[in-house]
């Protein structure tokens, strides 16, 4: 982007001193050299350069539809909507079939509120034969239908964007929503899948992987997707709603009394109900100490002294936890990393998950204060930022 602004500012420069009077020879562009100046200022996102440019070039070819296309585009950019709209009706009078200049009006009609006007230029832009990318149209046709309320035809467009063009992530990612929102789970997380397999930084695709498999109980697999939000898009809304599952999922289970330590009123619900209440513990047994041997008097008063300080072990933790250093979509790149790892003495491996990546994770550890310091060590050798999930031993 920075070569192409110095390539057309310096066109600019050639533009400003061809015309000054001190030179003989005036050098003069062709609307098509001034047209493609325009273009270049506009795709360097500087719409004062490309209005100029394009307002020199109308002077010389009114009735140019490109022309007036351009213009509207340019307008659009600097945020002059009654303009925009204006050279964009230009354009389509001069050529009515001008597929690029009909979507723009389509979105154009869609940002004002009038739906049917918008569809009627998508479903005339998406039908042109010679336009090259009628996967657009099909797509904001299914925006419109979704707007509406009317999931089925929208995902009736965004499946036919996606048959223009497989590529198509974002027509991915609303199918997946809709499809999600109609419980059909499986063919959601494909459509989720193939989006983030198409755009690798499509972090809403990732969190909404991450919430299915968070749901579905697959936690080491919902934490590798959430992971991936706050990588590619760690400011981001989604990251912040991904950390929040993160949270959930690191943080300790809170103790849950026994059914005796319950109140009264909660004990005469119904308990098969787990939407009512919280699940109950049974009491966990007595534990019966041994009495140490006999011995000295001063082995006595140490043993006395330790037997009333000293807190019984508790049984073995069910649980276990892991490091998660990232999730890579390339298992080379997962292997590196595991290597990469290992030659700093850490012990990593590399898992592959039902969605197609690899995670890479430190071994299991049987203290959570083990793994915060893992974490805390392991931070510095990868750009990610490695989390604790908690598992159930086997």
């Amino acid at each position: 982007m920075r070569r192409l602004s110095l390539f057309y500012v310096a066109l600019v420069a050639m533009v400003l001193t061809s015309g000054c009077a001190t030179t003989r020879r005036k050098t003069e562009f062709t609307a098509d050299q001034l047209r493609s100046l325009g273009e270049k200022a506009l795709i360097a996102h500087d719409a004062a350069a490309s209005l100029k440019f394009l307002t020199m070039a109308e002077k010389k070819l009114p009735n140019d539809a490109v022309i007036q296309y351009d213009l509207g585009l340019a307008y659009n950019e600097r945020g002059f909507d009654t303009q925009a709209f204006e050279h964009v009706q230009k354009a389509l009078k001069i050529k009515p079939d001008y597929p690029e200049a009909l979507n723009t009006l389509g979105f154009m009609y869609a940002t004002r509120g009038q739906f049917d006007l918008a569809r009627q230029a998508f479903e005339k832009s998406m039908n042109d034969p010679f336009y090259q990318t009628p996967q657009i149209p099909a797509f904001n046709l299914g925006q419109i239908y979704q707007k509406r309320g009317d999931n089925q035809t929208a995902l009736f467009y965004y499946r036919k964007a996606v048959k223009l063009n497989s590529h198509y992530a974002e027509a991915w990612y609303q199918i997946g929503k809709i499809l999600e929102q109609t419980g059909s789970n499986d063919e959601a997380r494909q459509a989720y899948q193939t989006a983030v397999q198409e755009s690798p930084e499509m972090a809403e695709a990732f969190l909404q992987l991450g919430i299915m498999s968070f749901r579905a109980h697959k936690i080491r697999e919902a934490a590798g997707f959430f992971s991936q939000v706050e990588r590619v898009a760690p400011n981001s809304a989604s990251a912040t709603k991904a950390q929040g599952y993160l949270d959930r999922i690191n943080s300790p289970r809170p103790a849950v009394l026994p059914h005796h330590y319950l109140p009264s009123r909660l004990k005469s619900q119904n308990m098969e109900s787990p939407q009512e209440t919280a699940p109950v513990a049974t009491p966990a047994p007595k534990r019966t100490i041994t009495p140490p041997a006999p011995t000295t008097k001063g082995e006595n008063e140490n043993a006395a002294t330790k037997a009333t300080t000293t807190t019984p072990a508790a049984p073995a933790s069910s649980f276990r936890y892991v490091v998660k250093i990232g999730s890579f979509s390339d298992r080379q790149k997962a292997e590196e990393m595991k290597s990469k790892l290992g030659g700093k003495g850490y012990d990593a491996i590399v898992t592959h998950t039902r969605g197609g990546n690899f995670l890479v994770e430190l071994k299991p550890v049987a203290s959570f204060s083990k793994a915060a310091t893992l974490k805390a060590q392991v931070a510095g050798q990868t750009s990610d930022s490695p989390t604790i999930i908690k598992i159930r031993a086997h």
